[in-house]
């Protein structure tokens, strides 16, 4: 009983620390399953492409960005995922902040520009990986994890000991009772229910974030002659080498390299091939396929999303979330109120 007072006692105080720091995590996450649809449903004039004409070459994009913002520096393209869906380029000035445009493939058009608080979908996919600058921003979600199934095992714990472990009380919730008494019995209840799926979306989650604190950030690129004029062969030759795969995104990686990415579903719902060229003399640099690429994150994201499973898993994942969601806000009414609850 001792045993089960301290775990309880950090269970309680663990979870009033962490809470606010967990739901954001749930609620962008939860955004970030959805976020190409999402992007497009609160911005349909900027995400969505207005022309039906074939797209045009990478060279242009680069050219509309640059004629519209000179002094930023491109990092990263992304290529449309959708037949009606953008380019969207991220760029960074000098100072390190970061501008993104969404472009028409069709005419190369730029459709909208702005910072990071401009774009709702960036803004959570920032806070859901890097909610402080820089590593430490990577170091505290992981910390978040670790907090999460610390809860999580201790909540089980908690959990058996009072009721006996006995299945049927995995669905003996007496709804008869006062209400906090009910919120304590949801609370715990709902969290054995999504232990297994808490447990997957956590140990993935800090894998992920752990990867991320231990890689190194996107680089600043100088622009030069062959930055645009360079582009368009480098891309043909690379396409080539994975000729049914559709272009992900493109990496501008600085000494005048760029990282293209082709989708490979055909391995994972993630993985991706990659071909890094050099943009001097349009010659391949390295060339590595979806079943040699050592990251973790095209393994571990689609477990994590639960796009593994497809579209079915992403709802499940969504639904795990709001139940989670729930047993925080049920679990801090509880940590307010326990001076008062029933012993």
């Amino acid at each position: 009983m001792i045993l089960l007072a301290r775990l309880s006692l950090i269970h309680r105080w663990v979870g009033l620390v962490a809470v606010s720091l967990i739901l954001l995590q749930i609620g962008t996450g939860m955004m970030l399953i959805y976020r190409a649809d999402l992007d497009r449903l609160l911005d349909p004039q900027g995400m969505i492409r207005k022309t039906v004409s074939a797209d045009v070459d990478l060279s242009r994009i680069i050219d509309s960005v640059k004629r519209r913002r000179a002094h930023l520096q491109i990092q990263r393209i992304f290529y449309p995922d959708q037949p009606n869906a953008t380019f969207f380029v991220r760029t960074v000035d000098a100072e390190g902040d970061i501008h993104f445009f969404s472009v028409d493939p069709g005419n190369a058009q730029i459709l909208r520009e702005g910072e990071l608080w401009d774009y709702p979908v960036q803004v959570a996919l920032r806070f859901h990986f890097e909610p402080l600058p820089g590593r430490s921003g990577s170091f505290l979600v992981c910390v978040i994890g670790v907090l999460l199934l610390l809860m999580n095992l201790t909540g089980v714990y908690g959990w058996w000991h009072r009721r006996g472990g006995a299945a049927r009380n995995l669905f003996n919730i007496r709804w008869h009772m006062p209400p906090v008494i009910l919120v304590r019995q949801l609370h715990r209840t709902l969290g054995v229910w999504i232990t297994p799926f808490l447990m997957m979306i956590a140990v993935t989650g800090l894998i992920l974030s752990a990867e991320i604190f231990l890689s190194q950030p996107l680089p600043v690129v100088e622009a030069d002659n062959h930055f645009t004029d360079g582009a368009d062969q480098a891309i043909a030759v690379a396409s080539d080498i994975f000729q049914s795969a559709p272009i992900r995104d493109v990496r501008f990686t600085g000494q005048n390299l760029i990282k293209v990415q082709f989708h490979a579903r055909d391995t994972g719902a993630y993985a991706v091939h990659q071909v890094v060229m050099s943009l001097q003399n349009n010659s391949v640099v390295s060339i590595t396929s979806a079943d040699q690429n050592a990251a973790l994150w095209p393994v571990l994201l689609p477990l994590h999303t639960g796009a593994i499973f497809g579209s079915v898993g992403n709802l499940l994942i969504f639904f795990i979330a709001v139940l989670l969601m729930l047993i925080c806000s049920f679990g801090l009414i509880l940590g307010v109120r326990h001076h008062r609850l029933p012993r």
